[in-house]
């Protein structure tokens, strides 16, 4: 990450009321849904979530390599598998679970292969919908 990445993604924690060390009651950020249960602080983690998994944030990179290693080939059921264990670190209801794959799939059978052209956009959604779903969002 570069000094503009920092700064990209300080300015989104910023939108999002999320600033490390800036809650100023010494008890830390509120542990309650009504704190952060407002449209503002959720599109702005949303937007945060495709930017992200995109690679749209000046000077930050996601590193795909880094979140599923090992992974060779992926097909649309290994890659939402990989992102998931390691985004979310637990388990996705296996209808969530297959709404992923069936979003990463794109039409095609679920076990097959993502064709090389298609696997950054593939990623890039399949980190979107995690980071920006309910299991990420709620603790």
């Amino acid at each position: 990450m570069t000094a503009a990445g920092a700064k990209a993604l300080l300015n989104t924690l910023r939108l999002q009321g999320q600033l490390p060390f800036d809650w100023h009651p010494p008890n830390g950020y509120p542990d309650a849904n009504a704190a952060w249960g407002n449209t503002n602080g959720l599109l702005n983690r949303w937007n945060f979530g495709l930017a992200l998994g995109g690679n749209h944030i000046a000077g930050v990179t996601t590193d795909v390599d880094a979140l599923t290693p090992g992974l060779k080939n992926p097909t649309a059921t290994t890659l939402t598998d990989a992102l998931g264990k390691r985004l979310l670190a637990r388990g996705l209801t296996s209808a969530d679970r297959g709404r992923v794959i069936q979003y990463v799939a794109d039409g095609r059978p679920a076990n097959a292969p993502i064709p090389a052209t298609k696997i950054k956009t593939s990623v890039a959604g399949a980190i979107a919908l995690l980071l920006d779903s309910p299991y990420f969002q709620w603790r």
